[in-house]
């Protein structure tokens, strides 16, 4: 996973253990590295950068539980994912950038990640589905930056945004969405999406309201079930919603 600044990387050891048809535990183990794409120009800053080379070895624990009829395209029943960790984060500042501001880093210390994903499925009549989720993110530490940040925006958390936009050390989404269904895996949708998005990085930490709005359709194939969204994006920062500024989102799910 990368951007414009840094290129990360994420390994993830998972193990799980049935309780009953519906529960799931898991304990886990997750390696992240992250690293400045560019040096260019650290030599003169005034200020510590939003990125620094950093990695963070952690340890969690995790419940998830759901009562979908069927997991693949759910039309009836709730799912809970939770998950909590903790880590070493070690970070290694660039030897550009000028001693006076890394001196006073605390380069080993203990981070924290919460992390709640709610959603759920309620059936009006045989072909009316209203779909809510709910989901949030924390991540603590006294020493945070731009690449610690979970990245939010697009077809799979808030649409009418690009994928990824948004950098947030804790955040809260909220989805409201209608399905019509005029085959057994096929339907159109209209949907609303918001999300609470606090950075916790910046020199002056900012926090975001983004709001989208839109219509879709998804329809099955012989691979599998195609999904097109057109969406408006508003956000604090972006500001109000335009027809210049909407998105046309793009996925594909399949069966194995």
């Amino acid at each position: 996973n990368q951007d414009s600044t840094f290129l990360s990387r994420d390994l993830r050891f998972i193990l799980s253990y049935r309780l009953g048809a519906n529960g799931q535990f898991s304990v886990f183990t997750r390696q992240q590295a992250t690293d400045r794409i560019s040096t260019v120009g650290l030599s003169d800053l005034t200020v510590l950068p939003e990125v620094l080379n950093l990695t963070v070895a952690s340890y969690g624990l995790g419940f998830s539980w759901n009562s979908f009829d069927d997991f693949f395209l759910p039309r009836r029943g709730v799912s809970i994912n939770v998950k909590a960790a903790a880590g070493n984060k070690k970070i290694t500042p660039d030897a550009n950038i000028p001693n006076e501001l890394v001196r006073d880093l605390d380069r080993k210390n203990l981070q924290y990640q919460f992390d709640l994903m709610f959603e759920k499925h309620s059936p009006f009549g045989s072909r009316i589905v209203m779909v809510n989720k709910l989901g949030g993110g924390l991540i603590v530490n006294d020493q945070l930056f731009r690449n610690d940040a979970y990245r939010l925006g697009g077809l799979n958390s808030i649409r009418g945004f690009n994928e990824n936009l948004f950098f947030a050390t804790r955040y809260l989404t909220t989805t409201l969405e209608g399905r019509l269904f005029f085959d057994g895996l096929s339907y159109f949708s209209a949907f609303a999406d918001y999300g609470m998005i606090y950075d916790g990085f910046s020199e002056v930490p900012l926090t975001d309201h983004a709001f989208g709005l839109g219509a879709g359709i998804s329809f099955s194939t012989e691979a599998g079930i195609f999904n097109f969204i057109y969406a408006l994006g508003r956000s604090d920062l972006s500001g109000p919603l335009t027809v210049n500024q909407s998105k046309i989102h793009f996925g594909f799910t399949s069966r194995f």
